[in-house]
């Protein structure tokens, strides 16, 4: 599968994560939700905070259809990019 696709892939599932994160802020919005404190903040209505979920998920799913060689750096940018994860999460 050659670079494209997988960007292609990555995208689809990272566009779908987000639509699914988005239409289900009634569920998860007490907890996720973006208050409006702030002199940064623009949001009118309240934003879920949990977007990098998506992009995480879609990574781990694009593990599945690369090759070894593309396989291990999409490794370390995980491996990488866990702490900053965390962190954004909690």
């Amino acid at each position: 599968m050659n670079i494209y696709q997988v960007c292609i892939i990555g995208f689809s599932i990272s566009l779908f994560f987000s639509m699914v994160i988005y239409y289900t802020k009634n569920l998860h919005g007490k907890i996720t939700f973006d208050n409006f404190d702030g002199v940064q903040k623009f949001h009118v209505y309240p934003t879920p905070r949990i977007g990098g979920l998506a992009i995480i998920l879609s990574i781990l799913f694009i593990l599945l259809f690369v090759s070894e060689n593309e396989n291990n750096f999409i490794k370390i940018l995980i491996f990488s990019s866990i702490p900053i994860f965390i962190s954004g999460f909690a």
